[in-house]
């Protein structure tokens, strides 16, 4: 009987071993990067967007300055905070909170619309 308990706990360790060496391993997470996309509108707002998780930048991009359009892949799954910062100074500043990113999927956020500055509230 202990022989037979022993030959089976050594064969599973010997396939752990050499499912790790082949770069498999069964212990890993399987989750999958996910994708955060949407449009800034006006895209003359030239935005930024950073993505961030306890107040540290993970990703960041610039939406087209035609479309508006953006789009953040690699992201591992979990909830980010998303800030929007426009270049053009006539725009204000947007933040998105609780961006869910699940594994392998994407997240489209659709239109995002920024605020319009006053002139008087413009900062030169």
């Amino acid at each position: 009987m202990n022989t037979l308990i022993f030959s089976i706990v050594s064969f599973s360790v010997t396939l752990l071993v050499s499912a790790t060496m082949i770069g498999f391993s069964p212990l890993a997470s399987s989750d999958e990067p996910g994708t955060i996309n949407g449009a800034i509108y006006p895209a003359e707002a030239m935005a930024t967007i950073e993505v961030t998780i306890y107040g540290e930048v993970v990703a960041s991009t610039t939406a087209d300055f035609e479309t508006g359009q953006f789009i953040i892949d690699g992201l591992p799954p979990g909830t980010y905070e998303l800030v929007i910062t426009p270049e053009n100074k006539g725009y204000r500043q947007k933040t998105l909170n609780d961006v869910s990113v699940r594994s392998g999927e994407n997240n489209d956020l659709g239109m995002i619309s920024l605020e319009r500055v006053e002139e008087d509230q413009q900062i030169k």
